[in-house]
């Protein structure tokens, strides 16, 4: 170890910076296929608008937008999803997604528990 910046790490960090990527990684931890719909009705749901199979179309246009464009080409980026836009399929990439599940295994947790960080860090 030289004691310098890791990236990895940084990219770690970078990509769960996010709350809607968070929930795309988090889907991801226990599942291994996805499709662009799918993923959009889960946020849709996550942020608040019942479950995922009651929400609508019109509820998902401007997520979906949001994810072919920003969120899923960043994840493809870092090699943890690949996305096929032809079909709108999203696969996680075993390898590289393997090196963040733990990661993203502790983010969802501290999700779930309520902490916030910044009441720790003053601590």
């Amino acid at each position: 170890m030289n004691g310098g910046p890791d990236p990895w790490l940084d990219t770690v960090h970078d990509l769960l910076s996010e709350s809607r990527r968070r929930i795309i990684l988090y889907y991801f931890l226990e599942n291994e296929h996805a499709t662009i719909d799918a993923l959009a009705r889960r946020i849709v749901s996550r942020e608040g608008n019942g479950p995922p199979k009651s929400v609508d179309s019109t509820e998902t246009t401007e997520l979906t937008i949001s994810l072919v464009h920003k969120h899923l080409p960043k994840l493809e980026r870092h090699g943890v999803l690949e996305y096929d836009d032809r079909n709108e399929d999203v696969v996680r990439d075993d390898d590289r997604f393997g090196e963040l599940a733990e990661f993203v295994r502790r983010a969802r947790q501290l999700e779930r528990d309520g902490i916030d960080l910044r009441e720790v860090e003053e601590q």
